[in-house]
């Protein structure tokens, strides 16, 4: 690294300088003064955006500083000064910006070292009131190695404002020692003004009644997560890369339909979501690109945007249909993107970088990196390519509060294997037969005929009998199930730890019931589904007509860990092979099937309301069946206890047999599972089923 004077003319002419150095006062945007506000309401949480170039070459540090600091400027990244009654960002020595030189090269692995130092300074707080608002550093990894650094606060420039402001200060470093003029500087002015005046033309009136009717009876939050935080500035991170031949196929696709390879992501991701949330109706949130024209100039954070992208899935169309009807939205949302008053949405923000990230400067080359959008509430991904032939990464940054580290890790490889799907289909392909949970490539016909063959072996024979006494033809008797809040709580976390649902051990402790009841090894369990079968997924009364039977061999001397991991197999079983109607699969095995040969399930299990199958089927639940596929009545059923808030949960059992036969069951339901909580360690035959002292 060497320092130089003698080419700072370069950086613009003496009368440039000094009208620099003169500092103009400069109003704020309305935008820029609610960043501040909500700034002082959490000082610990900065809202800033970092940026870094890894660098290959020889740079001159003392032009590199100087050509930062002119960016800076010319991007209106400076410090704030209160000016009668209003918070004004003034240009002169005062703004000056930090650059810190660190140098790294005695450490044992200065790359690691320099990441770790980046990533604590991006989470730094900043108050924007006393410090620069732009924030430089390089950090020497080696003699021709460094990564270039660039934080600044969102008052000044967001995500896309902090790249168009280093790749600026790059072109003004590559004129300084090539001893070139750079292009005539921004206006950071100009772009204020425009904003402002804006928000008093007619162009925001049109803009306001397009997103309240885009944006009418929307949901106000998608998320994958099942609780909410406030924004954190270290989230969860999870990096890939999808590879090339993935991306040329989506490509292929996005020709086809004659639209971007980013609409195609787009609906990707928007596809993901109504998978994983079990929602035909979703909302995702995109940083579009400030206006281009000669008026507003600066791409800051006064003139881009993050704007709602609201997108109706429609299981029964086509891949092309949907991108189609993307694009569509995406127009409408990059056309009124200059409006900020919308309606609060809580949505996982989609980050698109698909254009060439290498930064010349002078004779050294560079890649732009995003090292952090700032912070984060719920999810941001973040689709980047570093050059035309590579790979896209794949970025997810998730609040730790929100998203474990297994739960991210498990998102981001379904997204990344949902992309690969999509890639290997094409646009004629329906929706419904893009299946991430399949490892082959969608065929439906071939996808019904597996189905069939499953559960044609798996229901080869009859439902296991109960040993239920019946009562008088068609009377049937009931008892509740209560759990406790503190059992409740109990089950939860022993779910969590064993990465299952509630859903499985509930049907763990029903499998266990009926094994410690009867004397055949082998149980069965009919499940109603949401969804799955159903010609019109919406029509109330299809949406849980549909079936499926779990089907376990038991051993009473094992566990009830191994109970619940059994258990855990059939649930997935199921739901993999669960696209096809327990109707067809009777019919296959022969008309007279139910009647000769007995029911293929005695036992029917339901949610009372919609509940999470299991975390690998996000989008599958189990819930009230509204009608049946079969002739036969279930002899027994068992609704599962559904907790309303901190009360406790009630469910119940009915059953064709007398009522003291119904509380029995409902007891020793509740003493298995009293019993996984307590050890699960425990045999199923070593549980006591005997004593009623819950």
């Amino acid at each position: 690294m060497k320092g130089s004077s003698d080419r700072h003319r370069a950086l613009g002419t003496s009368r440039d300088r000094r009208s620099s150095r003169q500092g103009q006062l400069t109003v704020l945007s309305p935008q820029q003064q609610e960043l501040l506000e909500a700034q002082h309401s959490r000082p610990d949480v900065p809202l800033t955006v970092s940026h870094y170039v890894d660098v290959a070459g020889k740079l001159d540090v003392d032009t590199l500083k100087a050509a930062s600091s002119l960016a800076s400027r010319e991007f209106g990244c400076r410090s704030l000064l209160p000016a009668q009654g209003v918070v004004m960002s003034h240009g002169g020595k005062r703004g000056a910006n930090s650059f810190d030189v660190v140098d790294l090269r005695t450490e044992s692995d200065p790359h690691t070292v320099a990441r770790n130092w980046m990533q604590r300074e991006s989470a730094r707080p900043m108050d924007p009131s006393t410090e620069q608002l732009a924030q430089w550093a390089i950090l020497v990894l080696g003699d021709e190695h460094c990564f270039w650094y660039a934080r600044v606060h969102r008052i000044a420039l967001d995500v896309a404002g902090g790249r168009s402001m280093m790749i600026r200060a790059a072109e003004i470093y590559t004129a300084a020692v090539r001893n070139t003029a750079p292009d005539s500087p921004y206006s950071p002015r100009t772009a204020v003004d425009t904003e402002v005046g804006y928000r008093v033309s007619k162009r925001w009136i049109q803009d306001q009644k397009y997103w309240d009717a885009t944006l009418a009876g929307a949901p106000t939050r998608t998320s994958l997560a099942a609780e909410t935080a406030t924004a954190v500035a270290l989230p969860n991170v999870r990096t890939g890369t999808v590879p090339r031949h993935v991306i040329a196929s989506l490509e292929g696709i996005a020709e086809a339909e004659s639209v971007s390879l980013s609409t195609v992501l787009i609906a990707t991701f928007a596809l993901y979501l109504g998978r994983m949330t079990g929602s035909r109706d979703v909302v995702l949130r995109i940083p579009t690109p400030a206006p281009t024209s000669s008026t507003a100039r600066v791409p800051g954070g006064c003139a881009s945007n993050v704007v709602p992208l609201r997108v109706m899935l429609d299981p029964h169309c086509r891949i092309g249909e949907l991108v189609r009807a993307v694009k569509v939205e995406l127009v409408g949302a990059i056309r009124h993107r200059r409006y900020r008053d919308q309606q609060p949405l809580r949505a996982p923000v989609l980050a698109l970088n698909l254009f060439p990230s290498g930064i010349t400067l002078g004779d050294a080359r560079g890649v732009l990196h995003l090292e952090s959008a700032g912070p984060v509430e719920d999810l941001e991904v973040t689709l980047q390519s570093h050059s035309e032939t590579s790979g896209i990464q794949v970025d997810f940054a998730a609040h730790p509060d929100l998203y474990s580290e297994e739960i991210l890790t498990e998102h981001h490889r379904s997204f990344c294997e949902l992309l690969a799907l999509i890639g290997s289909s094409d646009a004629a392909t329906l929706v419904a037969d893009v299946d991430p949970r399949a490892d082959t490539t969608p065929d439906s016909a071939g996808l019904q005929a597996r189905n069939l063959e499953y559960w044609r072996e798996a229901l080869s024979t009859p439902a296991p009998t109960l040993g239920l006494l019946p009562m008088l033809a068609g009377e049937r008797s009931s008892a509740p199930v209560v759990i406790s809040p503190q059992l409740y709580r109990r089950l939860e976390s022993l779910a969590a730890s064993m990465c299952t649902s509630m859903f499985v051990l509930y049907h763990a402790a029903v499998a266990g019931l009926l094994r410690r009841r009867g004397s055949a090894s082998e149980v069965s369990i009919g499940v109603p589904l949401r969804g799955y079968g159903a010609p019109h997924p919406d029509n109330f009364a299809s949406m849980y007509a549909h079936h499926v039977v779990l089907r376990l061999t038991i051993d009473t001397a094992e566990s009830l860990t191994r109970l619940i991991e059994r258990t855990d197999d059939a649930v997935v079983d199921a739901l993999i092979h669960a696209d096809i109607r327990l109707s067809a699969v009777a019919a296959a095995l022969g008309e007279r099937r139910s009647l000769d040969y007995g029911p293929l399930f005695r036992t029917l299990v339901f949610a009372q309301s919609p509940m999470d199958t299991h975390p690998r089927f996000r989008a599958v639940m189990g819930g009230v069946p509204v009608g049946f596929e079969l002739a036969d009545m279930p002899e027994l059923y068992i609704s599962l206890p559904s907790q309303a808030g901190s009360s406790r949960a009630v469910g119940y059992v009915n059953c064709i047999a007398p009522p003291t036969e119904a509380r029995d069951l409902a007891f020793r339901f509740q003493r298995i599972l009293r019993a996984m909580v307590d050890d699960s360690r425990l045999t199923l035959e070593a549980v006591d089923l005997a004593h009623k002292d819950l």
